[in-house]
């Protein structure tokens, strides 16, 4: 619904400038994209290069979405963020084949309520959550 509300007013929203994260401003397009990248990365198989469109496949995507869909879908995302978000300490560690498998089955079985929400929240969270506790807090 957050996507709908968003897009019903993109017009009159779109006329005005927002302050990023960098505090300089910034069109709708880069301040929402800065926002739900993640969920667009998950979502959306080919990017079209307009937001409001590639939301529309969000939109679209998610609520049909099965189980196995958003597994697959947030391992997928978990891996951009590996390979793009700059601020990872363990980026090596993360790579291990099956880590990112293990977290997400380990969620699903004891933080049903984080699990429940990664096709509203991204695979992303994954990869951050295990860069938090690293190699030496992590469970095997």
């Amino acid at each position: 619904r957050r996507f709908e509300a968003l897009l019903s007013f993109w017009e009159p929203l779109d006329t005005i400038r927002y302050v990023d994260v960098d505090l300089y401003p910034v069109s709708l397009t880069v301040f929402v994209l800065g926002l739900y990248r993640e969920i667009v990365v998950m979502w959306v198989d080919r990017p079209t290069g307009d937001l409001r469109v590639d939301l529309r496949t969000v939109i679209n995507n998610m609520p049909k979405a099965s189980e196995d869909e958003i597994r697959a879908r947030a391992l997928r995302c978990a891996r951009w963020v590996i390979k793009t978000w700059p601020y990872l300490k363990h980026r090596e560690w993360l790579k291990t084949p099956g880590l990112l498998e293990r977290e997400l089955e380990r969620l699903r079985l004891e933080e049903p309520d984080v699990y429940t929400e990664l096709p509203t929240l991204g695979g992303g969270l994954v990869a951050r959550k295990l860069d938090r506790v690293g190699p030496e807090g992590a469970q095997s």
